[in-house]
């Protein structure tokens, strides 16, 4: 005989705190409006022992359990319509710090609607972590599981690797680009979730690995200045120069970071947290400007990009290296030689072409350079061997909006970054003409490419068929 259960889904994050710190800090109602958005979006007030909120669902009312030394911060959840929900919330001891587990059980709702549960409350929770691990505090203090918060370049460390290239590049730009990978890699498996990794092998001959991983640490010392985590300027203590290091796919040790900046002539490190943004180059790992911040994009995640040094030779690595990342989705691509232009010469005829292919419709005979004349703001192309290979329309309200329509790539050229760059002349020409935000309306198929490549952030919109 068999018995149907209710199913339950454990959503949970580490936080490099002391579990006490975390749970207080958790458990403090006051702090819920900074990082419970599924619960609390504005001001609380107490009823005796409930507190009275403003959530997403409307006005609600929550009871947490009693204060204890054990991290139990588990909370009765009243919802507008009078459904009782109870939410079991604890935070326990943690190797590299605590973990705060949430869970969610399915109480009637498909699995489907479970999942986007799921992914609001880790959203939440790690929205938790970044509030707490920027709290201030003097950064020689901060707790080192992977480098030395204390000293943001170890010139000396930069030094030796680059004197012995015999050793530390002996990879080539395989061993470069898995050393990045790796970072990846443990950050999806320490999360529980596959990850996205973008590498893309550059004109330039540079690389860039972009992946949408939490980003890198980032806190905020006693002065307010935004400090991050300094891993390009200094060494991986629990890799460099260990004996018992772990293997990369190519058979060579894992250094660190840190040797990805020292062996390139260039480097540029940014990083999406959920508290912000921010980047910094590097030249042979040594930093030449200021933590810059960022324009948020509604996403987290690292991007590094580096031009290999003279001395490191080889090719970069193929898809067969990449069965050594199994917590890894990786897309390899090669940035076509495509030349970008505002407001681009195009004839009616290629642009009707291009979009019959890309949209899969007979060619309609539109009189595109008269409707751009007349209605557009501007207008991108991309061209490859004077080949119109890639199109996007923006047109605007004379304000503060611009509106992407018909974005099109050549089938034969899709995969390749071209979208993405059109998307991204198309914003920074938007910007420069004094608007504020950008719109596009996408299908399903296209969720990825509008908000994990070109960083738009879903919003609630309308539509009507005029003809209907």
């Amino acid at each position: 005989m068999s018995h149907g259960h209710m199913r339950s889904e454990h959503v949970s994050v580490v936080i490099s705190r002391p579990a006490a710190e975390v749970s207080a800090f958790a458990g403090d109602p006051n702090n819920l409006p900074g990082w419970a958005a599924g619960l609390a979006t504005g001001e609380l007030r107490r009823e005796g022992e409930w507190l009275v909120v403003e959530s997403p669902m409307g006005t609600v009312r929550v009871q947490f359990a009693g204060a204890n030394s054990y991290g139990v911060l588990d909370h009765v959840v009243v919802l507008p319509d009078g459904e009782v929900v109870t939410n079991p919330l604890r935070v326990v001891p943690h190797p590299d710090g605590s973990e705060v587990i949430f869970t969610l059980r399915q109480q009637g709702r498909a699995s489907a609607e479970l999942e986007l549960d799921a992914a609001a409350v880790r959203a939440d929770l790690e929205r938790l972590r970044d509030l707490i691990e920027a709290t201030p505090g003097d950064p020689s203090s901060w707790e080192v599981t992977t480098h030395d918060w204390g000293r943001l370049v170890d010139q000396d460390h930069l030094r030796e690797i680059r004197n012995d290239p015999g050793r530390y590049a002996a990879g080539g730009l395989r061993h470069l680009i898995l050393e990045v990978l790796a970072y990846a890699e443990e950050e999806a498996e320490h999360r529980g979730r596959t990850g996205h990794v973008v590498i893309t092998q550059r004109r330039d001959g540079s690389v860039s690995v972009v992946d949408d991983g939490r980003g890198t640490d980032t806190r905020r010392d006693p002065a307010g200045q935004v400090i991050r985590k300094p891993v390009m300027a200094t060494r991986d203590v629990r890799f460099f120069g260990q004996p018992d290091a772990p293997l990369l796919p190519d058979g060579l040790p894992r250094q660190g970071m840190s040797t990805v900046a020292a062996l390139s002539t260039w480097l540029e490190h940014s990083n999406y947290r959920a508290s912000g943004a921010w980047t910094q180059r590097y030249e042979h790992g040594i930093p030449t400007a200021e933590l810059r911040e960022l324009p948020g994009t509604g996403r987290t995640g690292t991007g590094v990009q580096f031009l290999p040094g003279p001395e490191v030779e080889g090719d970069p690595l193929t898809a067969d290296d990449l069965d050594g990342f199994p917590w890894l989705q990786v897309e390899l691509r090669v940035q076509p030689d495509v030349a970008l232009a505002v407001r681009g010469a195009l004839t009616d005829a290629e642009l009707d072409n291009l979009h019959a292919t890309a949209f899969r419709h007979e060619p309609a005979g539109v009189p595109w350079r008269e409707r751009l004349e007349r209605h557009s703001l501007f207008w991108v192309t991309a061209r490859s061997d004077g080949e119109l290979v890639g199109f996007v329309n923006v047109v605007g309200d004379g304000g503060a909006h611009a509106i992407l329509l018909d974005t099109c790539v050549d089938p034969a050229r899709q995969g390749c970054g071209i979208g993405v760059a059109l998307v991204r002349a198309a914003a920074d020409e938007a910007r420069a003409r004094g608007c504020r935000w950008l719109h596009a309306d996408y299908a399903a198929e296209h969720t990825d490419f509008y908000e994990r490549a070109c960083g738009l952030v879903p919003t609630s919109a309308g539509l009507g068929d005029l003809l209907s």
